[in-house]
């Protein structure tokens, strides 16, 4: 029996270690993914990357500057964008800017920051919730930002080329939109400025 159950544990850690990929990288406040694959971001004490999914090993992840690059080993030059059954699971305890492009779905929660960039683009879709003092957000090219559970004093929100950006603002908001971009605002800040052009939107919801 205890054999039994020794190979059985074996067989086990063989699939883990197949599925989780480890990564050890350089120290970093920002993170960039580009490609159709998901990102979960959470912040903690202690850094770490690991990617699992059958197609881990097709992911790169690079730091450049203090910034974390994450994208495919092989991308096609025409055509659709190819997908990867891959998931980026990263702590970190900081994050100052967080990028979505190229089709990635990129979550970040536990959030707690003075200043927060968040940036969806390309088909990008990111969503972000916790606490921040002031929040710059933009999207572009079909790109999403979802930022209605981040609790944020003041933003500043831009959306263009079909982008839209959701947030709230408890205090401030500057608000942009235009060629078909939405931004919608949430949380009744009394200082308002907005600006829409082209066919964008700028909406104002109950808290």
């Amino acid at each position: 029996m205890k054999t039994f159950i020794a190979a059985v544990v074996g067989v086990l850690a063989l699939f883990v270690s197949a599925d989780a990929e480890p990564r050890r990288v350089g120290a970093f406040s920002a993170i960039e993914a580009g490609g159709r694959f998901k990102v979960e971001v959470v912040i903690g004490p202690h850094q770490s990357v690991d990617i699992v999914g059958a197609d881990a090993d097709e992911i790169a992840a690079a730091v450049r500057g203090d910034e974390l690059l994450l994208t495919p080993t092989r991308r096609t030059w025409f055509g659709p964008e190819p997908a990867f059954d891959a998931v980026v699971r990263i702590t970190t305890p900081r994050l100052d800017r967080l990028q979505a492009m190229r089709g990635a779905e990129v979550s970040v929660t536990n959030l707690s920051a003075n200043a927060i960039n968040l940036d969806a683009s390309m088909g990008g879709q990111l969503e972000a919730s916790g606490v921040c003092s002031n929040l710059r957000a933009s999207a572009s090219m079909g790109g999403m930002v979802d930022a209605r559970a981040l609790q944020c004093a003041n933003a500043n929100a831009s959306a263009s080329m079909g982008g839209m950006v959701d947030v709230h603002a408890r205090e401030g908001v500057d608000a942009s939109a235009s060629m078909g971009g939405s931004v919608d605002v949430r949380g009744a800040p009394a200082r308002r400025s907005s600006h829409a052009a082209m066919g964008g939107a700028v909406n104002f919801s109950a808290p």
